[in-house]
């Protein structure tokens, strides 16, 4: 700040955001009025100041548009000290905290965005752009909550699913080295079948994995998409299996001996009968 860089400014500045941590709000005009008193600040010089704070916003909105978040807040937190009652400026803050919760998700960036949207409804209770602001963070968090509980079973299937299918490859391959010429056509095709599900399965596994590093509340649409494919993956798993196992049991019916009834084995005893008689 070059037009008030007097010592006294840097003292007011200290005090001012001592006073707003300490109490969590925005301090009165009358406090305010009684600092600037007690540094021997004059009036000409809190108005250059609350000038400049205007073009601490300015940089702080073209920081908002790069999403440098950091910088962002730096200059609104650097504005807010001569303009507390600015809600322009509070609620920039607020979507600079948001902007770097998104990015690392941090506590602190949480309590930020509430204790500054609660200095907004301060000065207007029914600020609808703060309301926006608190409604985009619960669902966020909420999304976020949610996505990792879906992320989690999703993961959980495709692993699952995978096994079952190397397992059913394996048992299919080992099945067909003893199958005769005429079902071999059928079984190719249950193998083709069978390769391009596990393939699809490597892709969604590679979408969730995605999924689960974004973990923003757009995500959801995608996630649940998938969820429906791994059903009808799962689906046409079980029913490959099913006609495997049948074909499996056809094949050893048509290769198991023809059986005999012990009736067709037994001697006529009525003939022996009578020819021993002769």
């Amino acid at each position: 700040m070059t037009s008030v860089s007097n010592h006294a400014v840097e003292i007011y500045i200290q005090r001012v955001t001592e006073l707003s941590q300490s109490v969590r709000r925005i301090p009165t005009s009358e406090e305010l009025e009684k600092l600037a008193v007690e540094l021997g600040i004059s009036k000409e010089e809190i108005e250059a100041a609350q000038k400049q704070s205007q073009d601490n916003l300015i940089r702080a909105k073209s920081y908002l548009s790069l999403k440098h978040w950091e910088d962002a807040i730096a200059e609104l937190q650097e504005a807010l000290v001569f303009s507390p009652s600015n809600l322009e400026i509070l609620t920039s803050l607020a979507t600079a905290y948001l902007g770097r919760w998104y990015k690392y998700h941090r506590q602190e960036d949480e309590q930020n965005i509430r204790d500054t949207i609660r200095q907004c409804f301060a000065i207007k209770p029914d600020h609808e752009e703060s309301l926006s602001l608190l409604a985009i963070l619960d669902r966020a968090i909420e999304q976020r909550q949610r996505n990792r509980s879906i992320a989690g079973v999703g993961l959980g299937i495709v692993f699952a699913s995978l096994g079952i299918f190397f397992a059913l490859n394996d048992s299919l391959l080992s099945l067909l080295a003893n199958k005769p010429s005429k079902l071999q056509e059928l079984e190719f095709q249950i193998r083709e079948e069978i390769q391009s599900l596990r393939q699809e399965q490597e892709q969604i596994r590679t979408e969730l994995l995605g999924v689960q590093q974004q973990e923003n509340w757009q995500n959801q649409m995608r996630i649940s998409e998938l969820e429906d494919r791994l059903t009808r993956l799962t689906q046409n798993y079980n029913r490959l299996q099913r006609r495997s196992l049948q074909l499996e049991q056809n094949q050893e019916d048509s290769d198991s001996p023809i059986l005999v009834s012990p009736s067709e084995n037994k001697p006529n005893r009525t003939n022996e009968r009578g020819i021993n008689r002769f």
